[in-house]
């Protein structure tokens, strides 16, 4: 496998085309298609099945996707902690961010893979913070930007720019039985009015949880008090209770309710409909760099396909949007100015040199990784020599220098100093050569994983 088709294979599954995901990729849908059926061929068993004119995972495709989201993760945690230590000092940019439990980390990682191939000079740091916490982090310049639902206006320094909204739905454990007014159908779930569950126990979200606010009120306008039986801040713990059978609940429309049903849930609209809208948060009046604004775009985006988020489109995400197109087209601009990503405050340009001692080259715009290469490496590590390591793999000594001097120059610092004419792990070889274990270890895993789904020795 290879780190770049990971990127392919998600972008099928998100956009559900060959032609859509190629628009998105960059590539054209020839190649794109080229490329699936001789992976599919590879691997020995389908990967989509196609739909009333989409795509879908299969069972071996899901397996595949969810472990190149893994493998992405990995990689671009990896690409970040090797920044923070090699940039240091050196002006590099860093956008400091907050998101929210569970939902804001999964949106998170998967925005973070398409902005690190963009921005490859830009670090990350992330924090996990409540939404009714983000605008105080923000006021007090804790973070730069901010990711949540709805907004709490609790400072006016703070401003909230909204950028999708989701729609609330009504989870119920199979087994219960529904009002009969729920057998109208609306779009492709039913929908049910909250006024009819006043006899239901529920399992909700509480205080610190955005959800409880826009429950709070559908209660209020629904004319009764419901009865909890069991309330927790951690949106899991109430999914679990839920699916256990203790209540009926409220969930925001997340992609898997109708692409990967849950086997113990039924959900429902709510009649009338109410949305959870999300926000960015910063400084008031700030003036986003283009890094933040292609940061905000790429996080609404992947917000419709973590869940079923309807775009906000105004002046200021149009902007967001126009930004990220410049970036996004065949014609982007130059290496240096990606990594520069220039501050709207006064400060060092990322793109400008230490004074002294050997500059690496930049790190690639979009490092590939392929497992073989990966195994090579490792195996100079275990060897501890780069000669066993080549005589290990049936390669030439001078073949394995060159893979290795490739992937150095794509992660922008050397991996193993060079010593008495012997080598050693830099700090930052010992972090890649980690990643490396995992990345190797997780494509053995979903090997044999798809060779049990296709009864095929693996």
């Amino acid at each position: 496998m290879n780190t770049r088709y990971h990127r392919y294979i998600i972008a099928i599954a998100d956009c559900g085309t060959v032609t859509a995901a190629a628009r998105q990729l960059g590539i054209s849908a020839p190649a794109l298609s080229k490329f699936l059926k001789k992976q599919e061929a590879l691997l020995g068993v389908p990967l989509f099945f196609q739909h009333q004119k989409r795509m879908y995972l299969t069972e071996a495709g899901k397996v595949y996707e969810q472990t190149a989201q893994k493998i992405l993760t990995v990689q671009n945690n990896m690409l970040q902690a090797i920044r923070q230590r090699t940039d240091s000092g050196s002006g590099s940019r860093l956008i400091r961010i907050a998101v929210p439990p569970n939902l804001g980390f999964e949106t998170y990682n998967r925005t973070l893979h398409r902005f690190t191939s963009l921005f490859p000079g830009v670090r990350i740091a992330v924090s996990e913070l409540y939404s009714m916490d983000q605008e105080t982090a923000v006021h007090q310049h804790q973070v730069d930007l901010a990711f949540g639902p709805d907004s709490h206006t609790s400072y006016a320094d703070v401003q909230n720019i909204p950028i999708g909204k989701v729609e609330i739905l009504l989870a119920m454990p199979k087994h219960y039985h529904a009002p009969a007014e729920a057998s109208e159908l609306s779009d492709d779930l039913p929908s049910v009015s909250l006024k009819d569950l006043s006899a239901f126990s529920f399992v909700l979200c509480d205080q610190r949880n955005n959800l409880r606010k826009h429950v709070d009120v559908l209660f209020k306008q629904a004319g009764f008090s419901p009865i909890v039986v069991f309330s927790s801040s951690n949106s899991l713990s109430v999914g679990f209770m839920i699916r256990s059978g203790a209540g009926i609940g409220f969930v925001t429309d997340r992609s898997s309710v109708r692409s990967d049903p849950d086997p113990d849930l039924a959900f429902f609209h709510l009649r009338p409909p109410c949305y959870e809208t999300y926000h960015l948060r910063c400084s008031a009046g700030r003036s986003l760099s283009d890094g933040e604004q292609c940061l905000a775009a790429l996080y609404a985006q992947e917000l419709t396909h973590v869940v079923n988020s309807q775009l906000v489109h105004d002046a200021v995400t149009g902007q967001f949007y126009a930004t990220l197109d410049r970036y996004t087209t065949t014609d982007r601009p130059s290496r240096s100015s990606l990594t520069a990503d220039r501050p709207s405050h006064p400060g060092p340009a990322a793109d400008q040199p230490a004074r002294s001692g050997r500059v690496p080259d930049p790190p690639s715009a979009d490092p590939t990784f392929d497992t073989d290469i990966l195994r090579r490496l490792i195996a100079i590590v275990d060897e501890r020599s780069l000669t066993r390591a080549a005589e290990k793999h049936y390669l030439s000594q001078p073949a394995l220098s060159r893979y290795l001097r490739k992937t150095e120059a794509a992660l922008g610092t050397p991996i193993f100093s060079r010593e008495h004419n012997g080598l050693r792990l830099t700090e930052a070889g010992a972090i890649f050569i980690n990643a490396a274990r995992s990345i190797v270890g997780l494509e053995e895993l979903c090997i044999r994983q798809i060779s049990i789904l296709t009864d095929r020795p693996s």
